[in-house]
């Protein structure tokens, strides 16, 4: 979420406001895109995102970053890559998927392990989702099927699972 806030703000920040168009959030399922007005300004590159900045808007930049919102001229790009490394929910779902079975591969483990394995402070939707599908692919099971709400429960493997996603 703070990736995508990040880039949120980064749109604002550097987009051409003398151009009439609208700043377009695109959602697709694996990724969001946000596409400014104006292009690149004057003296930017592609291959300088996350290492040099041209404001377009000196003064807008210091309103948000007195605001708190913006850090340092230069530093969006690096930071939302960053984050994004840093969040297992914003990886792509295949890349969650690979490193539970991979988790899973020396035995059983809870749900609120499987979290803190991944980084996460607390169990996440995405988290919550990827497991559910993973049981209904018959990849994942429950080690007390009879009781899949109980707090003893834990996911391992199928025999289906064992062969599923990274290498040992």
């Amino acid at each position: 979420m703070e990736a995508l806030r990040e880039a949120v703000v980064n749109g604002i920040v550097h987009r051409d406001y003398r151009a009439a168009a609208n700043t377009q959030i695109y959602i697709f399922r694996d990724r969001v895109e946000i596409v400014t007005p104006g292009g690149l300004p004057p003296g930017m590159r592609e291959e300088d995102f996350g290492v040099k900045s041209v404001p377009r808007n000196p003064l807008l930049f210091g309103v948000f970053q007195r605001m708190g919102l913006v850090e340092q001229i230069g530093s969006g790009i690096r930071r939302i890559h960053r984050r994004c490394q840093e969040q297992p929910e914003s990886q792509p779902e295949s890349q969650l998927e690979a490193r539970l079975v991979e988790l899973l591969r020396d035995g059983p483990l809870a749900k609120s392990e499987l979290s803190k394995a991944l980084g996460q402070k607390e169990v996440s939707g995405p988290l919550n989702k990827t497991i559910r599908k993973l049981i209904r692919q018959g990849i994942l099971e429950f080690t007390i099927p009879a009781k899949p709400s109980s707090t003893l429960q834990r996911y391992r493997l199928t025999g289906l699972g064992g062969g599923h996603g990274a290498s040992r």
